[in-house]
């Protein structure tokens, strides 16, 4: 079983990010700004990409952790 994050834009759900979760996976707060989480993922070349996403600060305490703990 995979486990993805999926990000979609408003209103027309094109989808921005679909990122697989993998063991070892790290996430880390940016530290000027703890809304802004930052991790790398695969892309569908097996490349790593670095992401930095801005939440608000409940729902980035909320995504750091079980992804951290996967």
């Amino acid at each position: 079983m995979s486990i993805v994050i999926v990000m979609r834009k408003d209103a027309v759900y094109t989808v921005l990010l679909n990122a697989t979760l993998f063991k070892g996976m790290k996430c880390s707060y940016a530290p000027q700004d703890q809304r802004y989480l930052r991790f790398s993922a695969f892309d569908r070349n097996g490349a790593p990409t670095h992401y930095n996403l801005r939440v608000s600060v409940a729902l980035a305490f909320g995504l750091c952790l079980p992804i951290d703990q996967r």
